[in-house]
């Protein structure tokens, strides 16, 4: 008899509004490989769909999560990366049991760490990840990391740290623990515009 493919994306163009749900067989063939997609609108829709599935509580939240991350290294759409990384942080923080939330949570700044540190130098990706990375760094390690690109004493080549990356990087060590209000005053003493 005639076997179905694992997979057949409904809408491939986008051409009309359809909430996509994705049966579990094709989920587990898409899952098996989440760089799969050679062209970026039927990987968003997957994604969409996956999300919506996710919010639906359809998807378990850490696989979602978990997909995300490793789709992210090929995603060249800087508007969806933006999307992924504030998905990744709602799912993570929001739609993840307690229980389960730290051991997420660590490795999704383990693969920020990792994405930062390898984006090409000076890019929007680079940028993006930097600051996402940031707002999750948690461990000793990853402040190191964050306190030694705000001091000067690490770099990662073509990241400007400007006053704004300069804010994010002393807002993640104020959570992190490591800066009191005198270094807070301190940063805002050395640009003090709006």
């Amino acid at each position: 008899g005639v076997r179905m493919p694992d997979f057949l994306l409904v809408n491939d163009d986008d051409l009309a509004y359809a909430k996509i749900r994705i049966d579990e067989r094709s989920l587990a063939a898409v899952q098996a490989a989440p760089t799969g997609f050679t062209d970026s609108l039927p990987q968003a829709l997957v994604l969409g769909a996956m999300w919506d599935m996710t919010r639906d509580a359809q998807l378990p939240a850490p696989d979602f999560v978990r997909f995300v991350l490793e789709c992210l290294p090929a995603e060249k759409d800087s508007t969806l990366v933006r999307v992924l990384l504030s998905q990744v942080e709602s799912a993570t923080r929001f739609y993840t049991s307690p229980a389960h939330r730290p051991e997420l949570a660590a490795l999704v700044a383990h693969r920020l760490r990792a994405l930062a540190e390898s984006a090409e130098p000076g890019s929007d990706a680079q940028l993006q990840f930097v600051t996402a990375f940031a707002g999750w760094a948690r461990s000793v390690e990853d402040l190191d990391l964050v306190e030694g690109l705000l001091e000067g004493s690490r770099e990662l080549p073509g990241l400007a740290v400007d006053t704004e990356m300069r804010w994010t990087l002393l807002t993640s060590l104020a959570v992190g623990g490591r800066a009191n209000e005198e270094r807070i005053d301190a940063e805002r003493r050395r640009d003090d515009t709006a």
